[in-house]
């Protein structure tokens, strides 16, 4: 059974593997792999999408990930250690 701090190491280390898969450039909506990802989350108002990415596992498209923060950031470690609201959207595009 995992401790806490090793779920959360683990969560951190998902969080960075996202962030370092995502893009910079985003415009109003985007789409990658067939999926239209919003600008914003509908869950949580004033967050922004900092980036996108498509996650590849032998040559298939697994599921699309999109990270969204208050303000956009291109660096792992201020994003992992923030205590302030962000989201994480993930969408399966694989049938398996």
């Amino acid at each position: 059974m995992l401790t806490f701090h090793e779920k959360q190491k683990d969560m951190r280390m998902i969080l960075v593997g996202l962030v370092a898969v995502l893009s910079l450039s985003i415009a109003a909506q985007t789409k990658i792999s067939g999926v239209t990802v919003p600008a914003q989350p509908q869950s949580v108002q004033g967050l922004v999408m900092n980036g996108i990415g498509v996650r590849v596992k032998y040559f298939m498209d697994m599921y699309v990930g999109a990270l969204y923060l208050k303000m956009k950031a291109s660096e792992a470690a201020p994003i992992i250690v923030a205590d302030e609201p962000m989201v994480i959207r993930l969408q399966i595009v694989s049938s398996l």
